[in-house]
């Protein structure tokens, strides 16, 4: 037995990593951009393996030593290993994170046959209604195809296709270990399992901060598939899970004490209404809207695109809320019911939330949706839904049990019987044509998804065909034109975000460098001279102004500016 189960996963293994590197082949051409900029291709801590400055400095320090909310130590060694390999060749990197992906995916189909494997065996050993014998043949299945769906939705390419993206399918790697080895601890009871779970567990937490939510994972394991019916079994409960919500505190408060670099948990406050900061009831209204919207981009993945603007939610009695209301209503209702069934509903759902939190924005204040976070709380989606699905498709101890049903007579020869099997075989047949479809679908997405990944003049383009109105897209856009030497399309971006909304220095200042380069010398010192007002503290535009009035031979002009440079 155990032999087969080894052959399948290798099998697996295989098959998702043919039909990864197939469906990700495209993005390996991809070029650096956006926060690979600072992360990668101008951090001298990365490309100096600089290790000490990982676990000390915030993760753009060595790009200039610029300030962020992050903290990712194991993320930057990652990205360190690869520049010491490829240097700034992005194909490396795109491989990389490719490979990952796949390792990811085929631990979620692991840990996914771990869990059936073990449900079947508490059903057994509690003696309730057991599953449909059926369910015990296609169980590999069941936890093959979230699995699968996981590996090609096109989601994933803001995680994967995306250089920086690199941290959600890091941390799931040594998430999924931190389960699979608790997993095994609590069935086999050996403890170099439970601290080699813990040690994963710290890991997940170096690559990126939202793994903090695994200690919760645990526990909902403990309560689906673990019996806690007793004062002894909560003790010990209580025991198992003890070490690892110290070692989430523990994290917690170095995050914000000497970790804490810029406010761990103020987000980006300049991206989005304002309001929206400030009322926490606004933020749990507009995640309504937000899930409902996640909800549809699992199911129907089109129109694509990173930089969402989302109106936020200002009442209790709207739309979004209420129907998210009577969604959880009918998710808990749905577990409740499939409870004894088939109890992987329940987790699945319960998965799908927790992973999900984090991101709800009721703490942090960051922008209300991004794509890549749905990479780890889709596997539960998809696992509560396949679920579904075989609970409600015909199993074949069900179909004797139809021919008493209304409308099937017995025949001499068996007819009813025959109608019975019938049925069943075409329903499986639809199920499979459209399970095809939808994995042929999805993979078509995903690759054409990864060419809008490009490089930053296609990638920002794409952007603004969808919110036209974004004032970081269009000062993006700008950057790009002007480093391909396209300086009177920047300028016209950088206007245009200027007009949108006049908040960012750097607007100004890149605007004004084009003009230099298109000789409008006058306009350029306009804009330096607003950048200065606007951050008073802004060296390179005061750098950029004396070289210009040097340039102009007004050493006047360039003499002030020296003593408001040294004031």
């Amino acid at each position: 037995m155990k032999i087969i189960r080894k052959n399948k996963e290798i099998a697996v293994f295989i098959l998702f990593l043919i039909i990864g590197l197939a469906i990700y082949a495209n993005s390996f051409g991809n070029q650096f951009f956006w926060d690979d900029d600072d992360v990668i291709v101008n951090n001298v801590y990365v490309q100096n393996f600089q290790l000490d400055k990982f676990f000390t400095q915030n993760e753009i320090a060595g790009a200039f030593g610029q300030i962020s909310n992050y903290w990712r130590p194991l993320l930057l060694v990652s990205f360190a290993l690869d520049y010491k390999i490829w240097g700034l060749v992005p194909f490396g990197f795109h491989l990389t994170n490719t490979l990952l992906h796949i390792l990811a995916a085929w631990l979620v189909f692991i840990f996914l046959y771990q869990l059936i494997e073990l449900f079947l065996a508490r059903q057994t050993a509690a003696e309730e209604p057991p599953p449909d014998p059926s369910f015990r043949r296609r169980g590999a299945l069941l936890a093959f195809l979230p699995a699968l769906f996981f590996l090609i939705h096109p989601l994933q390419t803001e995680a994967v296709t995306y250089v920086s993206g690199r941290g959600d399918p890091w941390a799931a790697v040594w998430s999924l270990l931190t389960l699979i080895f608790y997993v095994v601890f609590r069935n086999n009871g050996r403890w170099r399992f439970y601290w080699g779970a813990l040690i994963f567990f710290a890991a997940a937490l170096l690559v990126k901060e939202q793994a903090i939510y695994l200690p919760l994972l645990i526990l909902l394991l403990e309560a689906v598939f673990y019996s806690i019916d007793s004062r002894k079994k909560i003790i010990k409960l209580i025991k198992n899970v003890a070490a690892f919500f110290a070692l989430a505190a523990a994290y917690f408060l170095a995050r914000f004490t000497f970790l804490n670099f810029n406010h761990f948990l103020s987000g980006s406050v300049n991206l989005v209404n304002s309001d929206y900061h400030r009322s926490l009831a606004q933020r749990a209204y507009t995640f309504c809207l937000v899930s409902l919207d996640y909800l549809r981009l699992l199911l129907v993945p089109t129109g694509l695109h990173m930089e969402r603007e989302i109106t936020p939610v200002e009442h209790f009695w709207s739309w979004p809320v209420i129907t998210f209301i009577i969604l959880v209503a009918v998710a808990a209702i749905v577990a409740f019911k499939t409870w004894r069934k088939n109890r992987l509903v329940a987790f699945g759902l319960g998965w799908f939330a927790i992973t999900l939190l984090p991101h709800a924005n009721l703490v942090e204040t960051n922008r209300p949706m991004y794509e890549h976070w749905l990479y780890l709380p889709m596997v539960g989606f998809w696992l509560a839904l396949f679920c579904l699905i075989f609970i409600l498709a015909p199993a074949e101890s069900r179909v004797a049990d139809s021919a008493d049903l209304p409308g099937f007579r017995q025949s001499p020869r068996g007819g009813r019987l025959c109608r019975s099997k019938s049925i069943r075989v075409w329903l499986k047949r639809i199920f499979c044509v459209m399970l095809i479809a939808c994995v042929i679908f999805f993979s078509f997405l995903t690759i054409r998804r990864n060419r809008d990944w490009h490089d930053p003049i296609t990638f920002y383009e794409k952007n603004l065909s969808y919110v036209p109105d974004s004032f970081i897209e269009r000062t993006n856009l700008g950057m790009a034109y002007d480093a391909v030497g396209r300086f009177a399309e920047a300028i016209v971006q950088y206007r245009t975000a200027i007009a949108i909304a006049d908040i960012y220095p750097q607007a100004h200042y890149d605007l004004a460098n084009s003009l230099v380069n298109v000789k409008q010398y006058d306009e350029a010192e306009k804009e330096y001279r607003r950048a200065i007002e606007m951050s008073p503290k802004f060296g390179l535009a005061y750098q950029n102004l004396y070289n210009l009035y040097m340039y102009l031979g007004e050493k006047d002009k360039a003499e002030k500016i020296l003593k408001e440079i040294n004031k």
